[in-house]
């Protein structure tokens, strides 16, 4: 590797905020799409979870915004949540 680019490897590697709360939100996505385990926890608690879930993924879409990184979790995470409400 060229020394720029153990800088920027560097300079890119750093805890950001967006990064974390990504792998965090995404974490508690596969808890809830597991389908008799999710499904029997969001309705036992008369779907809340989904409105939480929405919550989060806004939260997070503007931290990534902010940070200029990938939204597209985060979208799909959003349009997932609203469905889940709608259809529930």
């Amino acid at each position: 590797m060229a020394k720029d680019e153990i800088l920027e490897y560097k300079e890119d590697n750093g805890n950001q905020p967006s990064r974390v709360y990504k792998w965090v939100i995404g974490g508690l996505e596969a808890i809830l799409g597991f389908p008799i385990l999710g499904g029997l926890f969001i309705i036992s608690m008369s779907w809340s979870p989904l409105y939480i879930m929405l919550v989060l993924h806004i939260i997070g879409l503007v931290l990534a915004s902010r940070e200029s990184r990938s939204k597209t979790g985060h979208i799909i995470g959003i349009f997932a949540s609203a469905l889940g409400w709608i259809l529930g």
